[in-house]
């Protein structure tokens, strides 16, 4: 052990701290703002947004039920003020479409654009490429401990939101959480998105192709990874490098990140391989980018004051302090499977998230929102989608910001209170 002391600079006060950009940080964040609260988001990557930006994953979903809208909001009015633009494209939702087809599909640069716009709109400060190392609680709320080019400082808050996708700042802060399965302790791949460029002037025989990439499988030149749905390799020609690939992970990710990250890379020097090998008239078809990390779907789930189950969400328990909906199938993906578990909801039955889904046990002044919120593993695998992270984003920072306006702690605030004023700016609540 090393123990290492030195003074750091704080670098501002705030009443509420985000940590995290992502589709749940940057409502959580403009929501506090709207609502009267100084902000600061806290982002490890150079562009909000998540893994719906830097991971290279740009379809939302989901917004509908079938043809009812159950999540507007802030993470609507994003997607409205993009299509005005000329940046998204927003289906046609209604009854007996497949659920994979009703995200809303963004451009990824002017996605990053607008929400640096709508962050500068109502003032929040943001520190893009930066850690936090540790959360320590004081009389008055929290120190964040941050890294960045110019070291090591600080950051007060009040009220600190916990956005970060792996429940990092509440684990600093000494919050429960479980991690993977129970009993195996396996998590759910993650995925390397890219780019790939194809012709468009080229026809490919599928079939064929599907014949090559099995034969590759069994030769060993290929794992049935690199293109984690079938061996078909339609996905490269459809999708041209968005969610196509599972990269292990595994318990240990935290120490094993490098390895992950490698083997994302190496993913996707067998897929180029293969295609300059294998696939006749190939000239021209290169992979031209790739996202800056290997997007995870599922870390740390943080304990919290209620938690939901499959069996809640399947069935949409209404629970008394419901604060948004969410609706997406269980959607848990096995490496080395081509097939996912998948339940499926009707359009009827829309769950809840609760606002103690979001109160981690044991701290206070602390909200955890996005894929990382208390629900066992198959409930995390529908939860956990863009829509509804937005949702329990947008509540947690309408929560927090009420929270330092009425000076009370985030349990005793009346909830009612806080969908009013949800309701009030445009969400949709449960009633």
């Amino acid at each position: 052990m090393y123990q290492y002391t030195k003074e750091i600079e704080i670098k501002g006060e705030y009443d509420v701290v985000v940590c995290g950009g992502g589709s749940a940080g940057f409502p959580a964040a403009i929501s506090a703002a709207r609502n009267g609260a100084s902000v600061c988001i806290i982002e490890k990557n150079n562009i909000l947004g998540g893994v719906m930006t830097a991971g290279g994953n740009n379809p939302i979903a989901l917004f509908y039920a079938g043809d009812k809208q159950i999540i507007k909001g802030i993470g609507w009015e994003f997607v409205k003020r993009l299509e005005k633009m000329g940046f998204a494209t927003i289906p046609e939702c209604k009854a007996g479409i497949k659920h994979s087809v009703l995200g809303v599909t963004v451009n990824v640069p002017m996605a990053g654009y607008l929400l640096d716009v709508m962050c500068s709109e109502c003032g929040i400060d943001t520190c893009f490429l930066t850690t936090v190392v540790d959360c320590i609680k004081d009389q008055s709320g929290y120190k964040i401990i941050t890294a960045d080019k110019s070291g090591i400082s600080c950051l007060r808050a009040k009220i600190v939101i916990d956005a970060s996708g792996d429940g990092d700042v509440c684990a600093f802060a000494g919050a429960q959480f479980e991690l993977g399965d129970p009993e195996t302790g396996e998590l759910q791949p993650g995925t390397l998105g890219f780019h790939a460029d194809i012709p468009c002037d080229r026809k490919y025989d599928m079939k064929r192709l599907t014949e090559l990439f099995q034969k590759s499988i069994e030769s060993g030149e290929v794992k049935k990874s690199d293109l984690w749905s079938s061996a078909n390799p339609a996905p490269i020609f459809q999708e041209k490098g968005n969610n196509v690939n599972h990269i292990p992970v595994d318990k240990n990710y935290q120490k094993n990140r490098s390895m992950i990250e490698k083997e994302g890379r190496t993913s996707l020097f067998r897929l180029a391989t293969w295609i300059k090998n294998k696939v006749p008239n190939q000239e021209g078809i290169e992979f031209a980018s790739l996202c800056s990390e290997v997007a995870l779907r599922e870390t740390r789930r943080i304990l919290c004051d209620e938690y939901i189950t499959a069996e809640d969400y399947i069935s949409a328990k209404v629970y008394p302090d419901g604060i948004c909906y969410s609706f997406y199938p269980i959607d848990l993906h096995k490496h080395g499977d081509t097939t996912l578990h998948n339940v499926f909801l009707n359009d009827d039955t829309v769950p809840q998230i609760p606002y103690r889904a979001l109160l981690p046990k044991g701290l206070e002044n602390i909200l955890v929102v996005g894929r990382c919120i208390s629900g066992d593993r198959l409930a995390q695998s529908a939860f956990r989608v863009k829509a509804s992270c937005m949702a329990m984003g947008e509540a947690a920072g309408t929560a927090a910001a009420l929270c330092v306006k009425e000076t009370v702690p985030l349990r005793k605030i009346n909830i009612e209170t806080v969908k009013h004023v949800l309701e009030t700016n445009g969400a949709i609540v449960p009633r």
